[in-house]
């Protein structure tokens, strides 16, 4: 099959003098995917996302409340939810965004916290949960592509963000949300399986 050469051609191709050092190097995922023809690997043309995308993701609407939300997190213990309305990928929510709430704004500014009572900002955001809805806390800016991107554009991509997930949409000029590709599936899948 076309992932069985694809992780073999990888594995041959890492175990090379330096060629991950190469690899780690490259500015873009087009220069990577020259690094890697330069050694005769054509993994990039085998696989797509399509072939790893993990498609049964617990989705979030935007109006679903913080309170839902925690509540679902920690039930599945997931903690990066894709937010999805009318099929479209609109946001994420990640525990991290809901640790940002609990911090106060002009917290970057300062070399020390110690005067703000320790479990003060927690308290505000338990008290608004069944007020603040998932739309007041999602990020908009996350990393995306479509299911024909090449696995090592998103290998790529992740390696050079440092960003452990890729949310999936059908193309281009299509936001409709597929499912996520996490750098555990990519290593997984590629490497491992």
């Amino acid at each position: 099959s076309a992932l069985l050469k694809a992780r073999a051609a990888l594995i041959k191709f890492l175990v090379q003098d330096d060629c991950a050092a190469k690899l780690l190097s490259a500015e873009s995922s087009e220069e990577a995917h020259q690094i890697i023809r330069e050694n005769d690997v054509y993994i990039g043309d085998m696989l797509t996302v399509n072939d790893i995308v993990k498609r049964d993701v617990v989705t979030i609407s935007p109006d679903m409340t913080l309170r839902k939300f925690l509540t679902l997190m920690f039930d599945k213990g997931i903690e990066t939810i894709p937010v999805v309305e009318d099929g479209k990928l609109v946001g994420v929510v990640t525990g991290q965004e809901i640790l940002r709430l609990a911090i106060p704004k002009f917290a970057d500014n300062l070399s020390s916290l110690k005067f703000i009572e320790s479990r003060t900002p927690f308290e505000t955001i338990l008290q608004q949960r069944d007020e603040v809805t998932v739309s007041d806390i999602m990020e908009e800016d996350y990393l995306k592509a479509h299911t024909d991107v090449s696995l090592l554009q998103i290998a790529h991509l992740m390696a050079t963000t440092g960003q452990r997930h890729v949310f999936i949409v059908e193309s281009e000029d299509n936001e409709t949300f597929v499912g996520i590709v996490s750098r555990r599936d990519l290593l997984t899948e590629v490497l491992v399986a």
